[in-house]
């Protein structure tokens, strides 16, 4: 219990230093003016999307986890993938992916190379979805399929690698 304050206490400097040493890297006047051009409703949108994929990167990781032989729960998954989300922001060369790392000892007694194990085919299929997206979007705009069609390819491209996925694990 004590550890549990003393790393939420450490979480909360983290955060608060950060704040402040990013505050004062800021300029201001510039954020204000780009912020004053942008369409508010595409960056909501962008922003509600976002913070939707965490539940699916939060099942998806469980999905590897439980191929290495582990068991574990939803709602602390959320909270472990979405704390390395906001590491990976502060800290350099993913190190929101250590801190997951370290997270998923502690509240699973995991072996820090096996939850690292399971980062590395995280990020691994996002290699994979990655290029397969390029690949789609690169024959739609050379054989000018056109912008309305490349969405459809597209989607039903991300469908069809989506469910994939789901089936494979």
């Amino acid at each position: 219990m004590r550890t549990r304050r003393l790393r939420l206490a450490l979480t909360g400097l983290v955060f608060v230093g950060s704040l402040l040493v990013l505050s004062r890297l800021v300029d201001w006047q510039q954020a204000v003016a780009i912020l004053a051009r942008t369409d508010i409703l595409l960056f909501g949108v962008a922003v509600g999307l976002y913070f939707a994929t965490i539940p699916v990167r939060a099942h998806r990781w469980r999905i590897l986890l439980s191929g290495a032989g582990i068991r574990t729960t939803p709602q602390p998954m959320m909270l472990i993938v979405l704390l390395g989300l906001f590491f990976n922001v502060l800290l350099p060369a993913k190190g929101g992916d250590i801190y997951r790392t370290q997270l998923l000892k502690e509240r699973y007694d995991v072996r820090r190379t096996t939850a690292l194990g399971t980062i590395g085919a995280e990020r691994t299929l996002d290699v994979l979805i990655l290029a397969v997206c390029l690949l789609v979007s690169g024959v739609g705009l050379t054989t000018g399929v056109g912008q309305r069609n490349l969405v459809v390819l597209a989607s039903v491209t991300i469908g069809v690698l989506t469910v994939a996925i789901g089936i494979i694990g």
